[in-house]
């Protein structure tokens, strides 16, 4: 949303006819910092951007719209952090070696883009407990979206990684959806279409026959495996049925049905 705010800022002081005035150029300049910033998962440092932002006197209205979506942004992102630290010291407390703990806190890390902490966490997580599914599987979730950002002949070795990863988490717990499901997403990443749809259909057939990610999923693979209209659709009708608010689901089924026109 601040994003879209921000781009709108952007389109409007273009539109506009007098030129910028220093104070929507000190604001321009402090946006850009703050999506470093926010990017970057430094998201205290991403607040005190935005109240500077909104400090300004003088800016467009379209500036200032952008200061008050980012500020928020990033005080939900900081109350976030400071929640699930709290919920980490209190779970410590109760049992200091909980693996778990670790884990829960690495999600909330990783989440708010600090990739480098959130790892710490879940090799700590590791250290604790060697056989935790959930730790080898977060694991496989940071390597598979370092992954992505890789071109695409060195995107394969790095993407292994994530996969041994995924891989070990389903020794340690076959049942897990949620591994099986990123370990399709990887695959599907790599464009390794079968291995991918083998992940979700795993999931669907034996796991879970409700998951409505697994139907989106399993929709949007079809749809690059060029197969019928009726095929993806079926997915993504399956999925909406047991998650009406899953927005991705009907954009996509909107454009199938288009194209089945």
């Amino acid at each position: 949303m601040a994003l879209q705010l921000g781009v709108l800022a952007c389109r409007a002081t273009r539109a506009s006819r007098r030129p910028m005035s220093d104070a929507d150029k000190t604001a321009a300049e402090l946006y850009r910092t703050w999506l470093k910033l926010n990017a970057a998962g430094q998201h205290e440092e991403a607040r005190q951007a935005a109240d500077r932002m909104l400090a300004l006197q003088g800016t467009c209205p379209a500036a200032r719209r952008s200061a008050e979506a980012i500020r928020q942004t990033s005080e939900l992102s900081v109350r976030r952090l400071h929640e699930a630290e709290a919920r980490f010291q209190l779970a410590l407390a109760e049992d200091p070696k909980s693996a778990q703990a670790w884990v829960e806190r690495g999600e909330v890390l990783l989440d708010l883009g600090l990739e480098e902490a959130a790892t710490q966490s879940f090799q700590q997580a590791l250290e604790l407990d060697p056989e935790s599914a959930d730790a080898w599987e977060a694991l496989g979730v940071v390597k598979a979206e370092l992954a992505a950002r890789w071109q695409a002949e060195e995107r394969e070795e790095k993407a292994g990684l994530a996969l041994t990863r995924f891989d070990r988490a389903l020794d340690l717990d076959p049942r897990s959806e949620t591994a099986w499901f990123s370990k399709g997403l990887a695959l599907s990443d790599l464009g390794r279409s079968e291995e991918a749809l083998a992940c979700f259909n795993h999931i669907l057939e034996h796991l879970n026959p409700e998951h409505p990610w697994a139907w989106y999923a399993k929709g949007l693979e079809l749809t690059a495996m060029s197969r019928t209209a009726s095929e993806p659709m079926t997915c993504f009708v399956k999925g909406l049925q047991f998650d009406p608010d899953q927005e991705p689901a009907w954009s996509c089924h909107e454009v199938r049905l288009r194209a089945a026109d």
